[in-house]
């Protein structure tokens, strides 16, 4: 691949130069910041400590959860990814891995790893300005919660990461809706990690990823490629390592035992004898027309499967990407360097489609930068993410693509897939003037339909830019290191008896320094292209076309990755990836005059209690009063003034002067008021009570089940 940029002929510069004189203005944003909201620094995680939120590097899930008193945010969190990520890199040299892994996580400004390696979950009361987030789940084995799913009124939680060696199980977690904190969620399913691995076992260090609820059915993938499914009925608290793993589930099918399961070993580089590692596991699914599609990740291009369940018997398999015969599109359909993607439901025009984000080998750029091997992460792992959308026929076409040069989308014929929408691969805001894609966004993380629009967020590696010459003098040290194929290995010491050693190696190590210099060169000319740190976040109203609602991470260029975009009906919540400084959480909404009641469907309480429900009422001047409407026969009803302040919503505006975008910020205050709203118990019965608040216009009204025992 040419990574430094193409020559412009002297007409098309003149074009360039006229054009960064012309500013595009796109619309402006609001979006209120709901962990730490006084905190616009760098530090947040979520937990109202620093010390313990600074380590809390993704919030990596998130559901609103209908528990027993009110609607509540749920956040599952990860322990100092940027570390286990640099852990990664630092294999190369061998004993030294910790050491190297340090030295690296300081440099890219991660902080130091915890000794608490348990991963978190919190919550917090939608729609309570006063609530504080609260700690509701850790454990010891589990260094991260990988996915949140709702499914017949409970919560369920795939573990992600977990802490191996010395746990070496993984697990899928059932919360109830009476769950409080400290009490124990069940363990729905679980799975031995040990594996062999050149004749020892070795642990997986994860094994439940994909989820999907469709047609009233709880469908898990693992990372053996097996698929499991559930109706709810049967399930029940499960011990690892002890008895039954999969009471109350079925297993759906074992997608390696289809043929065109791709069973390779890995993908060789060309020209040399590496080979890129190949993982092969399913990573996310969606239901659709009566179907379930599974996405399998490949080194080499992703595949998927279109699963149809039949009366009796196993579903019928069809390979709809890969090199099967049935595959319409090739591996990561005609780009090999898509390795994985995700699929979303989303309508348009009275029709229905399912929209494909695809992802990189984001490790591998990480882990390839940080040895050296700036070039072969370049060409082997780097890739701008497309997004694509198909229809109850499983054609594809191209909504984020480029239309020409290597990261362009094809079928099996070979044919260039049509690019519908307005924006390149990785929203890269260089026309097709350019031909390289230098988008440092990698992967389209996710996306959602909220109020009628789609929205897609990204992961960008923009944010080591600030870096950059702590990271050349590590890739030089890495290069020196390389040369010596492993030699210097720290768990061995240091003795004058290596010297005459490292004597011998100078040239080599010189060599290596002098290969890998005009490699940062090119790594500089990238960045130079590229949008500001931070993740992006797109918006598209009609299905097509995108513009950026915010191209450097909500003002926090740590903000690396829009992880988690989750509609609901206080807001369309933001949930970030952040290894540097914590994960935070915003709410995305233009703040408007709205009463938001947080009311449990059904209230149970005895004569005498009371019970209390809350109201927030947005951007209400001083003074301004919430009137309440509905009687009830067996409870008085009251509403109580609780609190008055301000929040902050942080108003953005993106310009784009050629083919750079510039994005500024700038933070308003809101008046909020807070309301309880008071049940008291006065004789029994049950009656359905609807209750109707106002206030100068704004009206919304809610239903609820009272019901009242002595």
């Amino acid at each position: 691949m040419q990574t430094k940029l193409s020559k412009t002929k002297p007409a098309l510069a003149l074009i360039l130069c006229l054009s960064l004189l012309i500013a595009l203005p796109i619309p402006a944003f609001a979006a209120q910041k709901i962990s730490n909201p006084g905190n616009f620094g760098r530090i947040d995680g979520i937990d109202a400590d620093p010390a313990v939120g600074v380590h809390n590097s993704y919030a990596w899930c998130a559901e609103m959860f209908a528990q027993r008193d009110a609607d509540y945010l749920w956040v599952g969190t990860n322990r100092d990814m940027g570390h286990t990520l640099m852990g990664a890199a630092a294999n190369v040299v061998g004993g030294a891995m910790a050491v190297v892994a340090g030295m690296l996580s300081s440099l890219a400004g991660l902080p130091k790893t915890s000794e608490d390696a348990a991963g978190k979950i919190y919550r917090q009361r939608a729609g309570d300005s006063d609530a504080p987030w609260e700690l509701m789940y850790e454990n010891p084995a589990i260094n991260g919660y990988r996915r949140m799913i709702l499914f017949g009124g409970n919560l369920y939680v795939c573990a992600g990461l977990i802490n191996t060696p010395e746990y070496d199980y993984s697990v899928i977690l059932r919360f109830k809706p009476g769950f409080k904190a400290g009490d124990e969620p069940d363990i729905v399913l679980w799975e031995n990690l040990m594996r062999e691995e050149n004749g020892d076992l070795a642990p997986l260090g994860e094994y439940f990823r994909a989820a999907c609820v469709y047609e009233n059915k709880l469908y898990i993938g693992t990372f053996d490629s097996k698929i499991y499914v559930t109706d709810g009925a049967g399930l029940t608290n499960l011990t690892p390592n002890q008895g039954a793993k999969s009471t109350g589930w079925e297993l759906f099918t074992d997608l390696m035992e289809h043929p065109d399961f791709p069973h390779n070993d890995g993908v060789t580089v060309a020209g040399t004898d590496y080979v890129l590692k190949n993982t092969t596991y399913i990573w996310d699914m969606v239901g659709f027309e009566g179907s379930l599609y599974a996405v399998v990740s490949q080194i080499g291009g992703f595949n998927m499967f279109k699963l149809t369940p039949q009366s009796s018997g196993g579903p019928v398999i069809k390979q709809i990407v890969g090199k099967g015969a049935s595959a319409k599109y090739p591996d990561g359909v005609g780009v090999k360097w898509q390795i994985s993607a995700s699929p979303y439901v989303a309508n348009f025009g009275g029709k229905e489609y399912v929209y494909v984000s695809t992802f990189a080998n984001g490790p591998g750029v990480l882990s390839n930068f940080a040895r050296g091997m700036v070039a072969f992460a370049f060409e082997n792992n780097f890739c701008p993410p497309s997004m694509y959308r198909f229809d109850a026929d499983d054609n594809w076409e191209v909504v984020v693509g480029d239309k020409s040069g290597r990261f362009m989308s094809a079928d099996k014929q070979g044919a260039t897939l049509p690019v519908i929408g307005n924006q390149r691969a990785g929203f890269f805001p260089v026309g097709d003037w350019q031909k390289d894609n230098l988008s440092f966004n990698q992967y389209i993380w996710w996306m959602t339909q909220y109020d009628g629009k789609l929205y897609a967020s990204t992961w960008d590696l923009n944010v080591f830019k600030k870096n950059n010459p702590a990271m050349v003098v590590v890739n030089l040290l890495m290069a020196v290191l390389d040369s010596y194929g492993g030699a210097l290995s720290l768990d061995d010491g240091f003795s004058l008896g290596m010297i005459p050693r490292l004597l011998l190696g100078i040239p080599g190590a010189i060599w290596a320094m002098l290969k890998t210099i005009p490699m940062w060169f090119s790594v500089a000319k990238y960045i130079e292209w590229t949008n500001p740190p931070g993740f992006d976040l797109f918006v598209s109203e009609d299905g097509v076309n995108f513009s950026p609602v915010t191209v450097n991470g909500l003002g926090n260029g740590e903000n690396y990755g829009g992880r988690v975009l989750l509609p609901t009906q206080y807001g369309l919540f933001v949930c970030t990836a952040n290894p540097f400084g914590g994960a935070q959480v915003w709410r995305l909404d233009d703040i408007k005059k709205e009463l938001q009641p947080n009311i449990p469907k059904v209230i149970e309480l005895k004569v005498g209690e009371t019970f209390k429900a809350s109201l927030r009422g947005l951007d209400m001047p001083n003074g301004a009063i919430v009137t309440m409407e509905g009687e009830c026969g067996n409870a008085e009803i009251t509403l109580a003034h609780r609190s008055s302040g301000t929040i902050i919503d942080t108003t953005s505006k993106i310009t784009r002067i050629g083919p750079q975008y510039i994005e500024c910020q700038k933070n308003k205050c809101h008046p909020v008021r807070m309301y309880d709203i008071v049940f008291t118990g006065v004789a029994a019965g049950e009656q359905d009570v609807t209750l109707r608040f106002r206030w100068n216009g704004v009206e919304v009204s809610r239903t609820v089940k009272v019901i009242v025992t002595n």
